[in-house]
This record gives C-alpha cells, structure tokens and sequence, in this order.
C-alpha cells in the first residue's frame, strides 16, 4: 500500500515529521492544564482558611491522620469531603454543606 511519503526524500519526510510535531506541540499547549481543584483538593492554605486554625493545627491534624492530605510539589493539598472550593474560583473563602 503506498502513501505520500513514500515520493519524498529522506530530507523532504524529516521536514515533514518536524511540521506535524510542531502541530500537535500547540494543540497540547492549547489544553487546559489540570489543577489541583479539578482533582477536589484545596491547598494548605485555603483549608486554614476555611476552618479558622492556624499552621501548627493543620499539621498535628495532618500528622495524626485528622487529614488526608497529598504533597504536590512543595505544596501541600487536602481532599476534604463537605467542603467545595469550586464555589469560588480562587479556592478562598470555601462553602460548608
């Protein structure tokens, strides 16, 4: 079965590898990159935030198991059911229900 590329030289197939290569670099930078809140997570900070306690808190809750938590990069998340961050696009000022 032949195909266009079986007409083009060696030179003229590597030229148009590197053409379609860079297509699909940009339709992968157009997409949205995922964040933590699409994953239901809030960051550190958001969550003493919504429950009115301060550092040293979240981390005993953390270290005792109070909290379910996931370390993304140097940035500390948690999954906490009954909280929706997504109510406010900057995770502040999260809604109990």
């Amino acid at each position: 079965m032949k195909t266009p590329y079986d007409k083009m030289s060696e030179c003229e197939l590597l030229i148009e590898v590197i053409k379609e290569l860079k297509e699909m670099k940009e339709e992968v930078k157009k997409e949205k990159k995922p964040t933590a809140q699409d994953f239901g997570l809030i960051s550190n900070n958001d969550f003493m935030h919504a429950f009115n306690i301060k550092r040293g808190a979240a981390t005993i809750w953390r270290n005792t198991g109070m909290l379910r938590f996931i370390k993304i990069g140097k940035g500390i998340h948690a999954r906490i059911p009954g909280i929706d961050s997504s109510r406010n696009p900057s995770g502040r000022d999260c809604q109990l229900y």
